[in-house]
């Protein structure tokens, strides 16, 4: 018998026993998590229980990975959805790689064919990382619309409070000026702020919620300006008005050249497949 064969029935085999009894310990557990997993993002939740039941061995191992699920889902839910998605994302990943082992070992070794194995658990794997992938793909998309609007709204504010409006004004009509997510972000500052809440923490709820590096410093520059009494908040919306726009300016240079390597890739494929067409026929005739 092929040594190949060998282990992969013993890798099968432990993880079948391994999922069992993982199914074993969810029973009666985490229904009420599933439904609440969305199967765009989630596309083998009906196997996350497994996940579940070893979240507890595994959950200290994955804490870098978790940390990081936790941030992403804070940018496009909120702070109170993200220990939601920490948890249930390294539950599925854990149950997709879990079931795809022993469906790909024991396929490989009836079929005779290990490189079945091999495709079994790449597809897991894609499935186990896919909602921790499109999660920082989300938000990475949810940061750049925040900086690309980011310069608008504190054009705005300045022009407002340079009219003679407060701060707590400039920002509700700027809010109100448009549906963009940063706009969004602000009414939700101006709501709490108009229930009672101070201004300073407020526009610290906003920056935390935003996650952008660039609203955050925006945020942190208005709460120092309020907490000095707010004099010279004109001329301090000028100058990050002023920053602000060259930022954008140098992440348009950057984009434009990303862009243009982007292009090379597909410029190269074709290219390579001409000379193909061209070589091999001359090859085969001689």
């Amino acid at each position: 018998m092929e040594i190949w064969i060998i282990t992969a029935d013993v890798l099968g085999t432990v993880c079948t026993f391994a999922w069992i009894l993982m199914l074993i310990r969810s029973k009666g557990r985490f229904s009420d998590l599933i439904p609440a997993m969305k199967t765009s993002l989630f596309p083998l939740r009906a196997l996350s229980p497994v996940g579940f039941a070893s979240y507890g061995l595994i959950g200290a191992s994955a804490g870098a990975f978790t940390a990081g699920v936790r941030r992403n889902a804070a940018v496009l839910y909120g702070d109170a959805e993200s220990d939601f998605y920490g948890y249930c994302v390294p539950a599925h990943a854990v149950a997709s790689i879990l079931t795809a082992v022993p469906v790909g070992c024991f396929t490989a070794v009836l079929a005779g064919e290990p490189f079945l194995a091999l495709i079994a658990v790449s597809a897991g794997t894609a499935a186990a990382f896919y909602p921790a992938a499109e999660l920082r793909r989300l938000a990475s998309a949810r940061k750049a619309e925040f900086e690309s609007e980011l310069p608008d709204v504190i054009s705005r504010l300045s022009l407002l409070t340079g009219a003679g409006l407060t701060l707590r004004e400039a920002w509700a009509r700027t809010a109100a000026s448009s549906d963009g997510e940063l706009y969004l972000e602000m009414r939700a500052a101006a709501d709490r702020a108009g229930n009672g809440v101070p201004d300073g923490e407020a526009l610290a709820g906003f920056a935390s919620r935003c996650q952008s590096k660039e609203v955050r410093q925006f945020a942190s520059m208005l709460i120092r300006n309020l907490s000095g009494g707010g004099t010279g908040l004109t001329a301090l919306l000028r100058r990050m008005n002023e920053d602000s726009w060259e930022q954008r300016r140098a992440r348009a240079v950057i984009g434009g050249q990303n862009a243009n390597q982007k292009l090379m890739i597909p410029l190269m494929m074709m290219f390579t497949g001409i000379l193909a067409m061209i070589i091999i026929p001359l090859f085969a005739g001689i």
